[in-house]
């Protein structure tokens, strides 16, 4: 289990995370928790990624803001974050303890026993979803002590409900392998899975909840901010909010990227293409992206 910890003017906090056990790398990829006191409110900024969140939280309820800053959702308890197709805000204030599992698409399809065509872009509680199940985490989470024991009482959970489920290959997981290895071209996509265009589509809207051509750009959106990331010397753990900083000072002392050759390598089209679909799911062009996160984590 990795950890960190950060104590300044913005607040105190630790994390801690671990990526799921090998079994479940399938259907999970990592969890989070997270516990800090802030003397003053923090926004933060929620940037789209291909996985679906479940959120348990152990203080004050969490405010969850539109684009344009208005409440959306003030999530309690527990609730789920569906794959999203655009950055939305939240605002961070006071005690805080949450625990997150980041699921994949597929893997909260069959955690959640639902089409996931209802969940995606929404945020619902989990009791909505499926009250048993809710009751049965939150007493198991509860009953530990430590993020090491809440992560494992989670798992554990999550393993649960995966083994009474038919999780073996399907159309959607068969098409979703192919796209993430670079196949791009849907039509001929389902031609090699001997599927109509139609029956793609239903099969991924069923699934992951959303078409197959979403997926793609989200795909791309991802690999573009790994690369940024890293330019960035920054291992950051997928689906993890960033502070929304001003972004002026970042412009000091940091190494350059070469947007031209990140978008060819990234699968855009060119430039152009790369900073027209990083703002459409961050809000920011790639540079201004990359100045808002060095001033915020200065």
């Amino acid at each position: 289990m990795q950890t960190s910890e950060h104590d300044s003017e913005l607040g105190r906090w630790r994390a801690a995370w671990r990526g799921a056990a090998a079994p479940l790398r399938p259907f999970v990829q990592a969890y989070f928790g997270s516990e800090s006191a802030l003397p003053e409110p923090l926004r933060e900024r929620h940037l789209p990624s291909f996985g679906v969140s479940l959120v348990i939280n152990f203080a004050s309820p969490h405010r969850l803001l539109g684009q344009d800053g208005a409440d959306a959702h003030c999530g309690r308890r527990a609730w789920v974050v569906g794959v999203q197709d655009a950055w939305r805000l939240a605002e961070a204030a006071g005690e805080r303890e949450f625990l997150v599992a980041q699921m994949t698409p597929l893997g909260a399809h069959h955690v959640l026993r639902e089409r996931m065509g209802l969940i995606s872009g929404r945020i619902l509680d989990l009791d909505a979803i499926d009250a048993g199940f809710a009751r049965l985490l939150l007493a198991r989470v509860d009953a530990a002590v430590g993020w090491e024991a809440r992560i494992e009482a989670l798992e554990t959970a999550l393993i649960e409900r995966l083994c009474v489920r038919a999780t073996g290959p399907s159309l959607a997981s068969a098409a979703l392998a192919r796209l993430r290895s670079g196949e791009g071209d849907i039509g001929v996509l389902a031609r090699t899975l001997g599927r109509s265009h139609r029956h793609l589509i239903a099969a991924f809207r069923d699934e992951i909840g959303l078409t197959p051509k979403a997926v793609s750009r989200l795909l791309r959106f991802e690999r573009a901010l790994a690369a940024i990331n890293c330019g960035r010397g920054s291992d950051y753990p997928s689906g993890k909010p960033y502070l929304d900083g001003a972004g002026d000072a970042g412009r000091r002392g940091r190494a350059s990227l070469q947007w031209s050759d990140l978008a060819l390598g990234c699968g855009y089209y060119d430039q152009s293409h790369l900073i027209n679909e990083f703002r459409a799911y961050s809000g920011d062009t790639p540079e201004a992206f990359r100045r808002r996160v060095a001033e915020a984590a200065a």
